[in-house]
């Protein structure tokens, strides 16, 4: 059996994904919060894990800079995790571990943080409205 380096997340963006263009290539870098629920004690706690995401597949770029997404959308991230080392300025070694995504897909989007529940049951309400009223025809009463 081959190795493999394969991790599926899906989870909410921790913040607005950046687009950065250089001369040859792009690439989009995000966090995104994935969270479980673990019950100790009778007591539910919610325990949030962040991933540092980067993506340069121009296809998938594309897609999140034409769908204008933002932080707390859900989304799909398949790739592999990466350890990265290497020394700051000052001589201290660091290491950091991102996902290389190859993959990355909306799930669902927030609905726009203007609309609150009373402007969107206005908007159905003036729909309903707009429709055209049905008679029926074949009845003894006529309205005209």
């Amino acid at each position: 059996m081959q190795n493999q380096n394969m991790v599926i997340l899906v989870g909410n963006l921790g913040n607005d994904p950046e687009v950065r263009h250089f001369d040859n290539y792009s690439n989009i870098k995000f966090s995104l919060a994935t969270s479980k629920k673990i019950k100790k004690n009778n007591e539910e706690k919610e325990f949030t894990q962040w991933h540092y995401v980067v993506c340069w597949n121009k296809r998938f770029i594309e897609i999140f800079e034409n769908k204008n997404v933002k932080k707390g959308d859900r989304v799909y991230v398949h790739g592999e995790i990466q350890y990265s080392k290497w020394t700051d300025k000052q001589g201290i070694e660091k290491v950091s571990t991102s996902i290389n995504a190859d993959i990355i897909m909306v799930v669902k989007q927030k609905e726009a943080e203007s609309e609150n529940a009373f402007e969107k049951h206005d908007k159905e309400k003036n729909l309903e409205s707009s429709k055209t009223p049905e008679y029926d025809v074949d009845s003894d009463s006529d309205p005209f």
